[in-house]
């Protein structure tokens, strides 16, 4: 099966994740009139643990909460702790990084493709602080709505130079700078700040390899284990090397979109991963050359994508698009 089909399976597999209809997995969806290619019973029966794993994570989704409202608190505390700071662009990044490395995670069991964006809704007594919050942040120019949207990151640069490799860019840029050029200060913040953001970016992805390494080593289920010791692996290269298989890209990608989910706080509905069939498609080719990826383990992977691109939506109306 093409890479082109098993996205187009799950891209449809995605408008079914809606309130109201209850099986993914049928032709045509009842509330968006979707032909779908249907996927074989073999290729399906492959791995049914796969399978039970994807779907028990997709109700999970469904169920819970968007609201992210711990950000809220942690961007004041970082704020607060850069007050005097000349350079917005710095404390911004302060901010972003103070979130990357405290805000919860999670590996809910059966996930495979890990990075989980926080429900964590607060009231009563936090709520208060929360408005205090709120408040704070908008005297300082920061709103906790606001974001850059209508866009997509440049996956294939994130895939082919890895982490490891724009915080070498980002230096080598710094590096050549002209101190006697009107604006190098400014030039000079920018830097500064997107190599603390992706430091951050970077100890977040470190924080999901040792969640994944403290879990394997109380798992029952020898699968699980299995599955838990991959993803640390995963996340261990991907934190600073490029990606070497489908696994690993399509793993980073998710970070990515979830690291610009989190930044942007609730109003993050106008991007997307972009064209995942053309950036993911050598490392497809590649690890199907090379014996080392099935079609469970791709149905399962781009399945898991889709169901958590609906981890977030936020109060927003934004992606509601008429026409």
């Amino acid at each position: 099966m093409s890479l082109e089909v098993v996205i187009h399976i799950y891209s449809c597999y995605d408008v079914c994740l809606c309130k109201v209809c209850n099986n993914p997995f049928k032709t045509k969806c009842a509330n968006s009139g979707v032909d779908t290619i249907m996927a074989t019973v073999g290729e399906l029966e492959a791995s049914a643990k796969l399978y039970d794993w994807t779907m028990q994570l997709r109700e999970c989704v469904r169920k819970e909460a968007t609201a992210f409202d711990e950000r809220t608190l942690l961007a004041a505390e970082a704020f607060r702790e850069t007050e005097g700071e000349p350079f917005r662009i710095l404390r911004v990044a302060h901010a972003t990084s103070h979130i990357l490395r405290n805000m919860p995670i999670r590996i809910r069991h059966g996930e495979i493709l890990v990075g989980w964006h926080p429900n964590t809704h607060v009231d009563g007594e936090l709520k208060e602080a929360l408005d205090e919050a709120t408040a704070y942040l908008r005297k300082q120019n920061y709103w906790v709505n606001a974001s850059e949207e209508h866009m997509a990151l440049d996956y294939p640069t994130i895939l082919s130079l890895g982490l490891g490799g724009i915080k070498e860019r980002i230096d080598e840029f710094e590096a050549s700078l002209d101190v006697t050029e009107p604006g190098t200060p400014e030039k000079r913040a920018f830097y500064q700040a997107a190599r603390a953001s992706l430091e951050a970016f970077q100890n977040f992805i470190l924080r999901y390899a040792e969640f994944a390494r403290e879990l394997e080593r109380s798992a029952t289920d020898p699968d699980w284990r299995y599955e838990l010791r991959r993803i640390a692996e995963t996340c261990e290269h991907i934190a600073t090397e490029p990606p070497r298989t489908f696994r690993e890209a399509i793993q980073l990608t998710w970070f990515a979109f979830l690291a610009v989910a989190i930044e942007a706080g609730t109003t993050h509905h106008c991007f997307g991963p972009g064209r995942i069939d053309q950036y993911l498609l050598p490392f497809y080719e590649a690890d199907r050359e090379n014996g080392v990826l099935d079609d469970a383990e791709v149905d399962t992977l781009l399945a898991q994508l889709f169901i958590k691109c609906n981890e977030f939506s936020g109060p927003s109306m934004s992606a509601v698009i008429i026409g």
